[in-house]
């Protein structure tokens, strides 16, 4: 009887050794209670059952009729218990001893006398379900599996613990039991030499093999060794072809008959897995080459198109599961403790849109040197540009006599310009790369340094190899010559200031409005009435007497459109304003509350033009510049 003394374990004891599942509850108390006095003075924790047994029984009867453990049926005359773990332990048993099953076909519950209740076993045709389920092996708790066999060969009752290994082994068993009968072995390499031309020591080895270490060649079976992929579907087809031959099957016939579908299964199941990796680890390879090419930096809807080299989208080699683990290792791998000591390869950044970006660690700097040569071009245009008005109406600003305040202004026109470049110069870890890979190369860095050794950022200016002094040089040779003449733009300078002076006072240029974060700030309700109004008297300013703004914008629009179907013109017209608008919004988003003025307004057409490389390639581009400012003013006034 069972050591323990709890109810389960009492009732899985009483039903094997009365060979049955189901089991008399009345006829179970009277047994209990009689066990329970005959051994409790030599074994006292049973003395809890010489008494009030029917009580105790039913206290603990219910939380295991509620998990599950055990089933209350109708029957007798107090009903009866099915005890379902009984199943389980008889198939399990039939199992202890594989080398008595290799000439014996797969236990089945006929043979080992049982009806399994059928919410407790789950039947597999091995041909058609069996590969399903080996996809999805745990999607039910249900611990039996029943594989089912073509041409009347029965069927096989396994745990599902079994799946796949040890089936896979028990059927190797059989086969080497079939292959161990006189001149069997002899006869099947002579039929299979023809199919191994130039192989035959390797079919010899592997019928030895099955022969005398058959488990031995679950690890060929498992990693889809190329030889032992063409070998078994061979050799399983060729024994059922010479077996179907006979009149009446042995027990084993029958039993490697079943084995050959077993493994025939299993065989082409192992070498999809070891395919399906392959073209994972393909797929996770070219990522990791894309990732390095240009632009370098990459969200994760980016990775995600990735194509292979024919075109093919590489999501069709792996899952969303696959490239979280790929991007977790890569982000995570090699972190050591001291995360100042040892970046991961792959890096982590946020875009201007906050979303995550992947750089690997080996290109952040050829990224940021690209985003540099992208962004100075730009820049230095807008600072031209600026100035030149300024000088040309013989103005000055701050910026122009002072480093500090030119800073300023290059961060202005780089966050305009280059939003990403910014945030990515923001990032401490671009300080922890370059650590990192100065140390890995002594100290000598391939590309100028980003930051100095005391962590601090190098100045804007410096590393768009933009000069205050330079600019400025430039910006006045491109002018007339007198405005390079002191005493002449002197002169010149103190007249216009002179007509400027009348009522109300003009600001000094240093205190006219610089775009940084000093810029005074307007409240929202006024600032809007003040929009309004710059954008309204902007608007008349641009248009000619007695034209509307529509008409003005289309004669505008005919100067520069190049094409002449009328819905092809319209898509343009629609593409450009979705293009002035897409563009204009991040501009405002940094300028916040600052106050708008026209030159403000000249100032954002020229930042969505640079930004915008369609509205650039449009012809007659002189016009392009009133066409965008006319448009702005009008989004304003709205």
């Amino acid at each position: 009887m069972a050591q323990r003394t709890d109810l389960y374990t009492i009732l899985l004891s009483y039903a094997h050794k009365r060979h049955s599942p189901e089991i008399d509850i009345d006829s179970f108390i009277l047994f209990l209670e009689k066990y329970a006095n005959h051994y409790a003075p030599e074994r006292p924790e049973w003395k809890k059952w010489t008494s009030d047994a029917s009580v105790k029984f039913w206290a603990e009867m219910s939380p295991l009729a509620d998990k599950g453990k055990c089933r209350l049926i109708s029957g007798g005359s107090g009903g009866r218990v099915l005890m379902l773990d009984f199943y389980f332990e008889a198939v399990n048993k039939a199992y202890e001893n594989p080398d008595a099953l290799a000439e014996l076909p797969f236990p089945d519950e006929q043979t080992l006398g049982i009806r399994i209740p059928p919410d407790q076993v789950r039947e597999l045709d091995v041909t058609t379900e069996l590969g399903e389920y080996m996809e999805h092996p745990q999607e039910s708790d249900i611990p039996l599996l029943k594989i089912a066999f073509s041409e009347s060969l029965g069927s096989a009752l396994v745990l599902a613990s079994y799946v796949p290994r040890r089936i896979l082994e028990i059927s190797v068993l059989k086969t080497s039991a079939f292959l161990k009968i006189e001149h069997n072995a002899e006869f099947f390499f002579v039929r299979l030499a023809g199919q191994f031309a130039g192989k035959e020591p390797l079919l010899r080895n592997i019928l030895a093999q099955i022969e005398l270490k058959p488990k031995e060649c679950f690890a060929h079976i498992e990693t889809a060794g190329e030889f032992a992929c063409l070998f078994w579907p061979l050799f399983c087809s060729l024994i059922r072809t010479e077996l179907k031959k006979k009149a009446e099957f042995t027990a084993l016939d029958i039993s490697v008959l079943q084995s050959t579908y077993i493994i025939e299964f299993f065989v082409s199941y192992y070498r999809s897995i070891m395919a399906r990796k392959r073209d994972l680890e393909m797929a996770m390879k070219e990522i990791e080459l894309r990732i390095e090419r240009p632009p370098y930096a990459y969200s994760l809807k980016d990775i995600m198109k990735f194509p292979d080299a024919t075109g093919r989208p590489l999501t069709d080699f792996y899952s969303q599961k696959d490239l979280d683990n790929f991007l977790n290792e890569r982000t995570l791998m090699g972190r050591n403790p001291d995360p100042g000591k040892q970046l991961p390869p792959l890096l982590i950044f946020r875009n201007r849109f906050n979303e995550q970006i992947f750089v690997s660690k080996a290109k952040v700097f050829p990224m940021i040197t690209k985003l540099i040569g992208e962004a100075r071009p730009q820049v230095q245009k807008a600072l031209r540009n600026r100035w030149s008005k300024l000088v040309r109406e013989f103005e000055d600003e701050a910026s122009m006599e002072s480093d500090k305040d030119f800073e300023k202004l290059v961060a202005y026109y780089a966050q305009q310009f280059a939003p990403s470049l910014m945030m990515l110069l923001d990032d401490k870890k671009l300080f922890l790369v370059q650590e990192e890979l100065a140390a890995s190369q002594g100290g000598i860095l391939d590309y100028n340094k980003i930051y100095q050794a005391d962590g601090t950022l190098v100045p804007l200016s410096e590393l768009l190899m933009l000069k205050r002094k330079d600019t400025l040089t430039d910006v006045k040779i491109m002018l007339p010559f007198w405005y390079s003449i002191p005493v002449i733009s002197s002169i010149i300078a103190f007249f216009k200031h002179l007509r400027h002076s009348t009522g109300k006072k003009r600001k000094a240029p240093q205190e006219q409005e610089i775009p940084d974060k000093e810029t005074p700030i307007i409240h929202s309700a006024t600032l809007a009435q003040e929009i309004k109004r710059v954008a309204l008297d902007y608007q008349m300013r641009m248009l000619p007497p007695g034209k509307s703004l529509a008409q003005q914008l289309s004669e505008m629009e005919d100067h520069w459109r190049k094409v002449m179907d009328s819905e092809a013109k319209k898509q343009l017209v629609r593409d450009v304003h979705t293009q002035i608008k897409r563009k204009l919004k991040p501009i405002l988003d940094a300028r916040g509350n600052r106050k708008i003025t026209p030159q403000a307004i000249d100032e954002m057409a020229d930042s969505v033009i640079m930004v915008s490389p369609a509205l650039t390639e449009l012809n007659n581009s002189d016009k392009i510049h009133n066409y965008v400012a006319l448009y702005i003013a009008n989004l304003l006034k709205q």
